[in-house]
């Protein structure tokens, strides 16, 4: 599976409310899937006029399996 973060130097985007996103830890930031592009770039023009640092969009790239056997 693949999700997307917007990442700056400050951060990683956190878009509760679209109009106004917060900067974060990645433990808390907003991930979108493919579909979400539209919002993607939103919320990076939103960031750009903000004038964050080094703006860039991180693909994630997650994997599942059994991690504790026996539970």
């Amino acid at each position: 599976m693949e999700l997307y973060v917007l990442k700056t130097d400050n951060g990683y985007v956190k878009s509760t409310n679209p109009e106004n996103p917060i900067l974060v830890g990645i433990e808390k930031a907003s991930v979108y899937p493919d579909a979400d592009s539209e919002l993607i770039r939103k919320l990076a023009r939103i960031l750009r006029d903000r004038n964050e640092k080094d703006l860039r969009v991180a693909k994630l790239v997650i994997t599942e399996e059994d991690h504790y056997q026996g539970l």
